[in-house]
């Protein structure tokens, strides 16, 4: 691990699940992703961007520059490129999240990096403000089937826009 980066997030919107296991749009004023650079390795499809791995939850994510702006995919969501701070040193606060924090981190991690893509899209075709899992879930294996079946290139436009 040689390039380490905290992904600061600051009043953001996101889909965050509640405990009746449904997504509303909320936003959260400060929250941060403690990351490892991963470029662009020949064993994951070629990106525009990099390729980073969150050190705490394992989920690969790509960030790609646009302008003034980093966009996080497969989220959608789009910050400043200074929220994106190289810090070689954050293994120490890594150890301390999973110590203190995990489940707290796992869940806001997961609702930022992985769910809010997939309530986007839902969002879009059924414009509905709150979004019951089964939803959700259902388009996570409508997208993993469009993948398997060779459809990879429209169904990544498709959510990721």
């Amino acid at each position: 691990m040689k390039s380490l980066y905290e992904l600061k997030l600051n009043e953001i919107r996101y889909w965050k699940k509640n405990k009746q296991q449904i997504f509303a749009r909320d936003e959260i004023d400060s929250f941060t992703l403690y990351l490892d650079k991963l470029g662009n390795p020949k064993s994951i499809p070629k990106s525009r961007g990099s390729y980073y791995i969150d050190l705490i939850s394992g989920r690969i994510i790509s960030i790609i520059e646009e302008d003034n702006y980093i966009i996080i995919y497969p989220s959608g969501i789009k910050v400043n490129k200074s929220s994106l701070v190289k810090n070689n040193k954050l293994l120490d606060k890594v150890v301390e999240v999973v110590n203190k924090d995990i489940d707290k981190y796992m869940a806001i991690s997961e609702d930022i990096l992985y769910y809010t893509c997939f309530c986007n899209s839902i969002f879009l075709w059924e414009q509905i403000s709150e979004i019951p899992l089964e939803l959700v879930e259902q388009e996570i294996i409508k997208v993993k089937k469009e993948y398997e079946d060779g459809k990879d290139r429209a169904t990544r436009k498709r959510v990721l826009k």
